[in-house]
C-alpha cells in the first residue's frame, strides 16, 4: 500500500494505491473462518468447498478490508501531521469508498488535506495587551473572611419557625393510588412575606396547609423547593400538607481556632490577623487567575490580527459539508456562522501551539499536576491543601484513565502556559482595578462569549469539529499523564503493602 502526496500551496492531494498483495492474505484467513462456521445447505460446517465460500463472502470481505485499511492509513497520516492540517483528511469530490468490486489488483483513492502556513512571530515590547491589576482593600478581606464565615455556619434548633429559620417538611403525594412521602427542607425566606405567616410560629410535627401553587407561581422553583420532578408537579393537590420534621438556624461562625483549623487546616493559623492575611493571598491567588485568564482571553483577536494567517475558505466549506454528509445536518443560515467559527478557533489553536513550540514551552507532568491542583481548589477551597502527595497522585492516575477530562486539564494547562508566556514577553498596558470593576469587565466577557456560542449550530458544539483527532502533544500528554501517575499511584501500592507486612 502506498500513499502519494502532491502538494500545492496549502492542499496536498493523498492518493492511496491498494495492490491485492494489501488484503490477499488477511481476506484469506477470514474466509477461512468463515469456512468453519459457516451454514451451507448440503455442506457440514467446516465443509463447503472453499471456491462456495468466497463466491459467497468474498467481495463483501474484500471491500471491508480494503476500506479498513485506506483509513487506518489516512488516521495514520493526520496524527503524524497533527497540528499541521486544519481540517481532517476528507475525500475529494470525485473520490468515494469503495462499495464495489471488479477484481482490479491495484485501487486508488484519492483525499485532500489542508496545511495551516508556516510562520514565525516573536512576541515582544511590540505586542501591546491589555492586563488588570486587581487592588485590593479592607472591605474586600472582610467579604471573604464573612464568607469563610458562612460556609462553616453554626447550627442551632429552634422551637418555632422564624425569619432565616430553615424547615424541613415531609409531603404526601398520592400517584396511582399510592401515597408516595418527599422529604425536603428550604429557607422561610423564599416564601412570598404574604404567605409566610402560614408557616411563622409553627412547631415540629405541626401541620400545615398550602394552597401552593399560588404561593409559587414559578414551577422551576416549586420543583426545587419540595425535591420533587415534573412528573410528581402533575400530583400537587391543590391544597398541599406540609408536616414540619425540623427547623433549625444558620449562623455563621464565630472567628476562632475552630474556624482557622477549618479554613486552613489544623494549626496553620493562630489569629484574626493570620486569617487576614490567609484571605489575602487567597483573594490573590484567585484573581491572578481570572486576570492571567482574562489576558488569555484579550490576546485572542489582538494575535489573531497581528499573525494573520489565512487558510483556504473553499477548503473549510467542503470540509463542512463533508461533516454533513456524515450525519450532521446543518441548516444554510447556520452554514456560514459555522465555517467562520471553524477558521477562526482552529486558526488560534495553531497560532497558541506554533508560538509555545517557537519558545520551546513543552508541557509536562508537573504543570498537569498543578492545574489539578488548581481545579481542586476552585472546587473544594477549603479542603484542597488537605490532599497529601500519594493522594493526589492516585487522584491523577483516575483521571488519566478518562481521555476526555485528560484533554480538559491539558487544554487549562495550555491556555496558562500560553498566557503566562504573554505575560512574560508581551508588552502589558497595566490598568489598576478594584475587584467589583474586575468583576463586571469579566463577566461582561463570559456573556458576549456564551452570547456567541448559543448562536451556533449544536453541530461546532457537540463535536470535536474544531481538533478532529487528538493532536501529537495531547496524544504525548494523555500518555505521559497515564504513565506517571498509574507509576506513581503502584509505588504508593508498594509501599503501603511493604508497611503493611
Amino acid at each position: 500500500m502506498e500513499l502519494i502526496q502532491n502538494k500545492e500551496g496549502l492542499i496536498a492531494t493523498l492518493t492511496v494505491i491498494v495492490s491485492q498483495e494489501d488484503y490477499a492474505t488477511k481476506v484469506e484467513k477470514e474466509l477461512r473462518k468463515l469456512r468453519q462456521t459457516s451454514q451451507v445447505k448440503g455442506f457440514r460446517p467446516g465443509n463447503a468447498p472453499m471456491s462456495l465460500i468466497k463466491k459467497m463472502y468474498g467481495t463483501p470481505l474484500i471491500i471491508e478490508e480494503i476500506n479498513k485499511l485506506v483509513l487506518e492509513l489516512i488516521k495514520n497520516y493526520e496524527q503524524e501531521n497533527a497540528g499541521r492540517i486544519f481540517a481532517q483528511v476528507i475525500p475529494s469530490e470525485n473520490n468515494q469508498m469503495l462499495t464495489t468490486f471488479d477484481e482490479q489488483k491495484n485501487l486508488e483513492f484519492v483525499y485532500e488535506a489542508g496545511f495551516f502556513p508556516e510562520f514565525t512571530y516573536k512576541v515582544d515590547e511590540n505586542t501591546e495587551l491589555p492586563y488588570y491589576n486587581i487592588i485590593l482593600n479592607d472591605e474586600d478581606i472582610d467579604a471573604e473572611i464573612e464568607g469563610y464565615r458562612s460556609t462553616f455556619y453554626i447550627t442551632e434548633n429552634c422551637e418555632t419557625i422564624e425569619d432565616n429559620c430553615i424547615i424541613g417538611v415531609d409531603i404526601n403525594l398520592v400517584k396511582d393510588g399510592e401515597e408516595i412521602t418527599r422529604s425536603t427542607n428550604f429557607l422561610i425566606n423564599i416564601v412570598p412575606d404574604e404567605h409566610k405567616q402560614t408557616f411563622l410560629g409553627a412547631k415540629v410535627n405541626d401541620i400545615v396547609d398550602v394552597e401552593v401553587r399560588k404561593v409559587f407561581t414559578n414551577e422551576i422553583d416549586l420543583m426545587g423547593m419540595l425535591n420533587i420532578n415534573k412528573d410528581e408537579l402533575k400530583l400537587l393537590p391543590e391544597n398541599l400538607t406540609f408536616i414540619i420534621t425540623n427547623i433549625e438556624k444558620r449562623t455563621p461562625a464565630q472567628i476562632n481556632q475552630e474556624l482557622f483549623d477549618k479554613v486552613a487546616g489544623k494549626d496553620n493559623i493562630h489569629s484574626e490577623e493570620e486569617l487576614r492575611e490567609y484571605a489575602k493571598n487567597a483573594i490573590i491567588t484567585d484573581y491572578n487567575a481570572m486576570s492571567l485568564d482574562k489576558l488569555y482571553r484579550d490576546s485572542i483577536e489582538i494575535l489573531l490580527e497581528k499573525v494573520n494567517i489565512n487558510i483556504p475558505k473553499a477548503f473549510i466549506e467542503r470540509y463542512i459539508r463533508f461533516l454533513e454528509k456524515e450525519g450532521n445536518e446543518i441548516s444554510e443560515e447556520n452554514f456560514n456562522s459555522m465555517v467562520q467559527y471553524f477558521i477562526r478557533e482552529s486558526t488560534w489553536k495553531y497560532i497558541t501551539s506554533s508560538l509555545l513550540e517557537q519558545n520551546n514551552i513543552q508541557l509536562n507532568y508537573s504543570m498537569f499536576r498543578e492545574e489539578v491542583k488548581a481545579i481542586l481548589r476552585e472546587n473544594y477551597p477549603h479542603h484542597s491543601d488537605y490532599y497529601s502527595e500519594e493522594e493526589l497522585d492516585e487522584l491523577m492516575a483516575t483521571y488519566g484513565k478518562n481521555e476526555m477530562y485528560v484533554r480538559y486539564i491539558v487544554g487549562r494547562t495550555t491556555k496558562k502556559q500560553f498566557a503566562s508566556f504573554l505575560k512574560e514577553n508581551a508588552k502589558l498596558n497595566v490598568k489598576d482595578v478594584t475587584i467589583e470593576e474586575f468583576q463586571s469587565t469579566y463577566d461582561k466577557h463570559n456573556a458576549d462569549t456564551n452570547v456567541n456560542a448559543n448562536a451556533l449550530p449544536d453541530t461546532v458544539l457537540t463535536n470535536d469539529v474544531i481538533n478532529g483527532e487528538v493532536v501529537k502533544d495531547e496524544i504525548a500528554a494523555i500518555e505521559e499523564i497515564v504513565a506517571a501517575a498509574t507509576a506513581a499511584a503502584n509505588n504508593t501500592e508498594t509501599v503501603n503493602q511493604e508497611n503493611n507486612e
